[in-house]
């Protein structure tokens, strides 16, 4: 899983964020904050980023997690019968590709584009071509 660009802060989390499956968790010790990386139930990828200390009994994968904002910056994060309390202005980031390639379709390339580059690659396979480009790249 990649982690989000970090131009912008994110979306402020509102309401609670059911996690399914394996959430991974990444702390982060020169930021001091934690980055949980999960699945909502739906599929959709989802970076939790909670600023401040990591728990010393926060383990590295929870499993079917439940982030709740308690008010103010105070988060819950419940999994397994385990709760833990984090303080810090609580960012959540959403992978879009999925639905972006869902609306937004690529275009099939058109017939001559796919012929010109099958017979570009099959010339730079030939000796001629191989010699007249190492040629020229040992002119410049």
């Amino acid at each position: 899983m990649s982690e989000p660009a970090d131009v912008g802060e994110g979306t402020p989390l509102r309401g609670p964020v059911k996690l399914s499956g394996t959430l991974e968790c990444r702390p982060s010790p020169e930021v001091q904050c934690i980055t949980l990386v999960g699945r909502t139930a739906t599929g959709e990828l989802l970076h939790l980023r909670v600023p401040g200390s990591t728990p010393a009994d926060f383990p590295p994968r929870l499993e079917g997690a439940e982030v709740e904002h308690l008010g103010g910056s105070h988060y819950r994060i419940s999994s397994a019968g385990r709760l833990w309390t984090l303080s810090g202005r609580c960012y959540l980031h959403t992978d879009v590709t999925g639905a972006f390639y869902r609306a937004v379709r690529p275009r099939p390339v058109p017939l001559m584009k796919r012929l010109l580059w099958r017979l570009v690659l099959a010339a730079a396979r030939t000796r001629v071509v191989q010699w007249w480009l190492a040629r020229s790249n040992a002119r410049a």
